[in-house]
């Protein structure tokens, strides 16, 4: 008998109060005693030797109490492990937390995973299976509640049987829609438009021609602004003018597409563009003294 206990490899138990630990070690020994036809008389012999640590060293000590005792069997071992390691806060906390479980974002498995490991630390909560259903079916999620419609289940089985179907049911809608959503994103980039790449091209060539006309518009600027510093008249290194038009993609500084002067929004006179125009560059004073000087210079010509 002892072979075929050790052969089984069952667990240890520590005595840590930890009662799901407790339960899960008995339930062992008691599946193996079951299979084995273990004589009554021999389990505990067989299952103390599976106790460590802190239990083992309770179970030296009260083994002569309990051992004593002419009913002492294998259901009053039980007993004395729970009444020791399975204190009333512990119980409680676990009825508290069987009575507080709700199913959330579980599945229906998860949840009835759960319900049935609690509720064996509440068995006084919910003594008949009618109760049983009741308290799961309260678990559940509004939405299966509404769907269970009010029936009265007479088995925990039979309403979780129910609850899991109908969340089945409501997964695969989800992967049908889910579904259908990316085939129709997939419809929508089919019907896209190729990019237009002649379209392409020309933005490109109109971006190079605005970046072309910045960038002689400021040396141009430079230019000029150079030869009033250095004393020249305005008549001298006169810079080129250059304007690539963004419309009609020709050269034609100071005038309009239709070759009609443009007029400067700065100064309000024809011939040139702000960017272009004097006043604007040097200022008001300047320009008036530059005005001057090209006059003086004229009449002392003539």
């Amino acid at each position: 008998m002892e072979r075929k206990v050790a052969a089984s490899k069952l667990p240890i138990y520590d005595g840590k109060e930890d009662p799901a630990s407790l339960e899960n070690w008995l339930s062992e020994f008691d599946k193996l005693f079951d299979a084995i036809n273990c004589p009554e008389d021999l389990k505990i012999n067989n299952d103390v030797y599976y106790l460590r640590e802190e239990v083992d060293i309770w179970w030296s000590q009260r083994k002569k109490d309990l051992m004593a005792k002419p009913d002492f069997d294998w259901e009053t071992m039980k007993e004395a492990l729970r009444a020791k390691f399975y204190p009333p806060y512990l119980k409680k906390q676990k009825c508290l937390e069987f009575t507080n479980l709700r199913m959330g974002t579980m599945t229906v498995n998860e949840y009835y995973t759960k319900f049935i490991k609690l509720m064996r630390f509440a068995l006084e909560i919910v003594p008949t299976e009618a109760i049983k259903a009741q308290r799961f079916e309260q678990g559940l999620t509004l939405t299966l509640q509404g769907k269970l419609g009010g029936v009265n289940f007479e088995s925990l089985d039979d309403v979780y049987g129910r609850a899991a179907h109908l969340y089945g049911i409501k997964g695969r809608e989800l992967d049908e829609n889910s579904g259908e959503k990316r085939k129709g994103n997939r419809n929508f980039q089919g019907n896209e438009k190729k990019p237009n790449l002649d379209g392409d091209f020309n933005q490109g060539k109109r971006e190079g021609n605005l970046n072309q006309n910045r960038e002689e518009n400021r040396n141009f600027t430079q230019q000029w602004k150079g030869n009033y510093e250095n004393g020249s008249n305005g008549n001298e290194d006169k810079p080129k003018r250059n304007y690539f038009c963004k419309k009609c993609e020709n050269n034609h500084p100071g005038k309009d597409c239709e070759g009609n002067l443009v007029t400067c929004y700065f100064c309000k006179k024809k011939g040139h563009r702000e960017f272009e125009c004097y006043k604007k560059a040097f200022g008001e004073s300047t320009y008036n003294l530059g005005q001057m000087g090209k006059i003086h210079t004229q009449v002392n010509k003539d």
